[in-house]
């Protein structure tokens, strides 16, 4: 079986360029697919729920993850 995340990506996605605080109990990584699709990961590790700002091109989202918690959000990218 596969990860978290690892079941959305398929052969030929590659890392893209994502930008957060640094801020010690949060990370999160992002993937462009070969379809035009993203798929990005983060991590709550701190004892209450984040809020988090997510941006990609004009739209933007604000997913809260729960505590201790990690999310994977699927989008079709604006080209």
């Amino acid at each position: 079986m596969k990860g978290q995340f690892m079941k959305f990506l398929e052969r030929g996605a590659v890392r893209v360029d994502s930008i957060a605080p640094q801020i010690r109990w949060f990370g999160h990584v992002a993937f462009l697919k070969p379809d035009g699709g993203v798929v990005m990961v983060s991590a709550n590790a701190a004892a209450e729920p984040s809020r988090i700002a997510t941006k990609s091109g004009s739209w933007s989202f604000h997913p809260t993850l729960p505590h201790k918690s990690v999310a994977t959000c699927l989008w079709r990218s604006a080209r």
